[in-house]
């Protein structure tokens, strides 16, 4: 008996690498992502004086606290608390990531706002994505979501979020929390309304 076990011990060691059982590489405890729309605007709207100029401004939402800084501030805070996020543009995903989408546990979605409502950018996400998503018969149960969105006035970027969280409630995902970013906004205040949020946001997170 003593025999055999040495021999099946040498026998297991001499097989390569690959043929051995391998332990599953570590998963990480979050699933989180923080996808965001952005236009970059070379000005404010409140500076601009000849409607022609429209041509260069891809978004209302102002240059230096926009959603792509919103979302940087955002992930760099997660980060900060040891969550593994992705970082994404809506713009990075086609029809055929709604899988990718619906594997993640919690999903932040930001936007610039336009005429009180999301970018066509982040439309587009909504239509390709989350329209497939709301078929499913199970759809985004037991999915958190989270919404942010940047306007020059307050009720523009807080009707954004209105018009947000419809789609989340139609493909019955959890929506915990949302955040106003806007123009009217002091710089501090800005910084300090999306660390609030992150942090309240790494609680529901763990």
């Amino acid at each position: 008996m003593l025999f055999r076990l040495a021999f099946l011990s040498v026998l297991l060691l001499a097989l390569p690498s690959g043929s051995r059982a391998q332990a599953p590489p570590d998963a990480p405890k979050e699933k989180v992502l923080l996808v965001y729309s952005s236009g970059e605007p070379f000005q404010t709207i409140t500076d601009i004086k000849d409607p022609d100029a429209l041509e260069a401004i891809t978004s209302p939402t102002p240059v230096d606290r926009n959603t792509r800084i919103a979302a940087q501030r955002i992930y760099d805070n997660l980060i900060a608390a040891g969550i593994t996020v992705r970082l994404a543009r809506v713009e990075d995903f086609g029809k055929d990531d709604w899988r990718e989408v619906l594997s993640y546990d919690t999903i932040i979605v930001g936007t610039p706002a336009r005429f009180w409502t999301m970018s066509w950018e982040t439309k587009r996400f909504v239509d390709l994505i989350i329209g497939r998503i709301y078929v499913l018969p199970e759809k985004a149960k037991g999915k958190q979501f989270a919404l942010f969105a940047t306007a020059e006035i307050e009720n523009s970027s807080n009707s954004a979020l209105e018009n947000m969280a419809m789609w989340v409630n139609d493909i019955q995902g959890n929506l915990v929390l949302k955040l106003n970013l806007n123009r009217e906004q002091s710089q501090p205040e800005f910084d300090q309304a999306i660390d609030r949020f992150t942090t309240a946001l790494a609680v529901l997170i763990k």
